[in-house]
């Protein structure tokens, strides 16, 4: 059973910003790509468009999977610390679900990020 079935939103918001990061990440651009992913997973939690958060994620997991080193790093720094604007944006079962479609690997950064904090 897929998990992810029943969140809210359209299939067609496939959006110029998609085409963008396409485009960018091609070109091997990474900061821009992730900075467009930032602000596009926030516009999106702002929309409770849980479906396009995970899409964003996923994304994002995939660069840091596959990704070199300063790639990887980009994630780490730029995108995971991103999670605490999230957080503050949603309720607390909004942000239980983020994190229930969080990928393993950004999952992981997240955790990580906050026992470094500690």
């Amino acid at each position: 059973m897929n998990r992810h079935k029943d969140l809210h939103t359209p299939d067609n918001q496939s959006t110029d910003s998609n085409k963008k990061i396409i485009y960018l990440s091609v070109l091997g651009d990474t900061l821009v790509t992730l900075h467009i992913l930032t602000v596009h997973t926030r516009k999106m939690l702002a929309l409770r468009m849980f479906k396009q958060v995970h899409s964003c994620m996923e994304i994002v997991n995939r660069i840091y999977e596959s990704g070199n080193e300063p790639q990887k790093n980009a994630v780490v720094t730029l995108y995971i610390p991103s999670f605490l604007h999230l957080q503050s944006s949603c309720t607390k079962s909004e942000w239980n679900l983020v994190k229930a479609i969080m990928p393993g690997s950004l999952y992981k950064g997240y955790i990580e990020s906050l026992t470094a904090e500690s």
